[in-house]
């Protein structure tokens, strides 16, 4: 029903002296699920702060786990899903972007050479595709040609109204292409170390390019041109 920031009600306060604002928001609520690795003590504490039926899993699915990582998530709360879910339109505007590319993530590994992003905007741009790029605070030290069209928005809702005003996404494994997916943006997802099998977004429009060494230009650029 509702989404909460975790700095506005003092989350990290659980694992030293849980603040009466945590308290007071917990008090609210007779189930608490959580997503992390969890310690006796600390599902004591929450305990304490007077939620007594708590669930907790680890963050990630183990190593040898060969599902998608949705099916982790959704197995911990009782949820028997076969489909993706999508977000509301987050915007009304028509898609007047044309390629949207987001060459960031969480992790620097998961990255594709910045150099191979900037060869595929080029040889868009040469193919008559209009080609914008969107920064946020993980991409800033990308060193991104002088005449890209830079988008910077402040918020993910922003983020998510970029996307779903754009013809096609590129990005890597990350949130923001997740996000792009979730909003039912054409994507396309690069792949590299990480499984794509368990962390790709899904849906019929998504299509995930992939390969041990990571992709070439001529095959993020065929995924584009014959999709």
């Amino acid at each position: 029903d509702a989404v909460h920031d975790l700095d506005a009600i003092k989350f990290h306060t659980i694992f030293t002296d849980p603040d009466e604002l945590f308290r007071t928001f917990l008090a609210k609520f007779d189930r608490v699920f959580l997503c992390m690795k969890m310690e006796q003590d600390l599902l004591l504490t929450f305990r304490a702060c007077g939620v007594d039926d708590v669930v907790a899993v680890p963050g990630v699915p183990p190593e040898d786990w060969g599902h998608h990582a949705s099916r982790w998530y959704l197995s911990a709360v009782g949820i028997d899903k076969d489909r993706p879910s999508r977000l509301q339109k987050v915007s009304e505007r028509e898609r007047i972007e044309d390629v949207i590319i987001h060459a960031g993530s969480g992790g620097a590994r998961k990255n594709w050479p910045i150099g191979r992003f900037i060869e595929l905007a080029e040889r868009l741009t040469e193919a008559g595709r209009s080609v914008a790029w969107t920064v946020g605070p993980a991409e800033e030290e990308l060193s991104l040609p002088e005449s890209a069209r830079v988008i910077r928005p402040d918020t993910i809702l922003e983020a998510a109204n970029v996307f779903a005003q754009a013809k096609t996404y590129i990005g890597n494994d990350s949130g923001m292409t997740h996000l792009a997916a979730a909003i039912g943006t054409p994507t396309i997802a690069i792949f590299g170390p990480t499984n794509p099998k368990v962390w790709a977004p899904l849906g019929e429009h998504v299509c995930v390019v992939q390969a041990e060494d990571w992709p070439t230009v001529d095959t993020v650029f065929g995924a584009m041109t014959n999709p």
